[in-house]
């Protein structure tokens, strides 16, 4: 891109793949090329070794849900010895592993707080669903639709009130594996947010996809890119199978990363300055981003926030694509509240940001 023209006030660039320049264009320099510009000698102002700020959200300290394999037409769900596996036994391939590291150790998933039940609730092969201010909804295994999904989510939220005998604002989350056999069309589905008992449904397996769905428990929506709901694959709330752990946007919201320091893109001494910055991989610390704030989007009536941050092949980002590996990813905050990948930059790669 360094024959593009500047118009548009923020050049970025990327050398030795751990360090950030920004370049805050004055008014008076639209017309300037980046090429011109992204080369040195420069006047840098170095803020490397700037204070760090709070992060952007509250960290939830302790994961706890209740899981569901439950018995439907005489179909068993998983066992519990392949559940305790995948989240506790294993603790660098598992759910516990992946919450410890990825949060840097800030949100935590343990048996205590995360309870296993198996074959239960028991339904038979059909019914009706009396909730939701829906009288008499039917279903029909192994057809899941929307009645059968809260026909079994309810029953665990009873099961966990009267049988297990535990509070529903502590265990509030309830995830649900559907058996074997099922006509789903979907891997997982969840709730968006917790503040009440909730509900997750799963007919896939795996970390990743785990994670996805009790990402949305904790109220993130999907990581996308431009014209794509799942197009960061970079974070576990985009598509894909791979290991990996959050966007900045996303960790920073939930409390788990921290901003090595906060520009305000429309504070006066931000115009016509170089800021130097060395950023670490994100799984190496949880200092790990710059945040930018005050951006006024093209063709959004708006401000929004951008996250700048380097991801590389480390602790459970070790499934990152090579497109986002040794790479510095930009991220900005959409008027939904999403995530969207903007640019990723390689070694000695530039971008014009589109303002």
């Amino acid at each position: 891109m360094s024959n593009s023209k500047c118009r548009r006030r923020l050049c970025v660039c990327v050398y030795n793949c751990i360090f950030l320049l920004l370049y805050v264009l004055a008014p008076s320099r639209n017309g300037v090329k980046c090429s011109s510009i992204l080369r040195p000698p420069f006047a840098v102002v170095d803020t490397r070794t700037a204070q760090s700020s709070t992060s952007d959200g509250v960290v939830e300290r302790r994961f706890s849900s209740v899981s569901y394999f439950p018995t439907v037409c005489g179909i068993a769900s998983i066992n519990r010895v392949n559940a305790q596996t995948m989240y506790f036994n294993n603790v660098w391939d598992s759910l516990q592993g992946w919450f410890n590291a990825c949060s840097y150790g800030k949100t935590s998933f343990d048996s205590a707080d995360n309870i296993i039940v198996v074959g239960q609730p028991v339904l038979g092969c059909n019914g009706l669903w009396r909730g939701g201010g829906r009288n008499n909804s039917p279903w029909n295994w192994p057809t899941c639709n929307e009645p059968i999904q809260y026909q079994l989510y309810d029953a665990s939220v009873n099961y966990t009130r009267n049988v297990l005998g535990l509070s529903t604002s502590q265990y509030k989350r309830h995830a649900i594996f559907m058996p074997d056999g099922a006509v789903c069309g979907w891997s997982g589905l969840a709730m968006l947010g917790c503040p009440t008992p909730c509900g997750a449904w799963f007919y896939g397996w795996g970390i990743p996809l785990l994670a996805h769905e009790f990402g949305h428990t904790l109220g993130l929506l999907h990581a996308t890119t431009e014209g794509a709901e799942y197009g960061d694959q970079s974070d576990v709330m985009g598509s894909g199978t791979s290991m990996r752990c959050m966007n900045a946007v996303y960790s920073a919201r939930l409390g788990w990363s921290i901003p090595i320091t906060v520009l305000s893109y429309l504070a006066p001494d931000m115009r016509g300055q170089w800021f130097s910055f060395r950023l670490p991989a994100m799984q190496a610390t949880d200092v790990n981003h710059i945040r930018i704030d005050g951006v006024f989007w093209d063709n959004i009536s708006q401000y929004t926030m951008l996250y700048v941050s380097f991801r590389a092949r480390i602790g459970y980002d070790k499934g990152l694509l090579d497109l986002y590996d040794n790479s510095v990813s930009i991220h900005r905050v959409t008027e939904e509240g999403k995530s969207e990948l903007i640019g990723i930059l390689s070694q000695n790669m530039e971008l014009v940001l589109p303002f």
